[in-house]
């Protein structure tokens, strides 16, 4: 039986790092976009069969910082696919 749950804090690890990068990577061949990956400010870890991560990255547009919000699911043979990615906010808007 797979344990699954909720979404749990983890830290910015350089493997959470490279998920962000994938992500940026990802997106941009998706959708035909030149983000620049800058840096990941926070990553949830959630157990399924695999892993998903919630990733709060920030990212250059056109000389622009924005703030982003990406899913990526990792599966148990380390396959890695992009599932989700959205604009939230620009970097220069305060969220807290």
């Amino acid at each position: 039986m797979v344990k699954t749950g909720a979404p749990v804090p983890v830290e910015v690890t350089p493997e959470i790092i490279a998920l962000g990068r994938f992500a940026v990577q990802e997106h941009n061949k998706k959708q035909c976009t030149a983000l620049k990956f800058k840096k990941v400010w926070s990553a949830l870890e959630q157990e399924v069969e695999g892993f998903n991560y919630y990733l709060t990255l920030e990212a250059a547009d056109g000389g622009k910082n924005n703030v982003y919000e990406a899913k990526v699911f990792v599966s148990l043979k380390d396959e890695k696919e992009l599932e989700g990615f959205k604009l939230v906010a620009p970097a220069w808007i305060p969220l807290f």
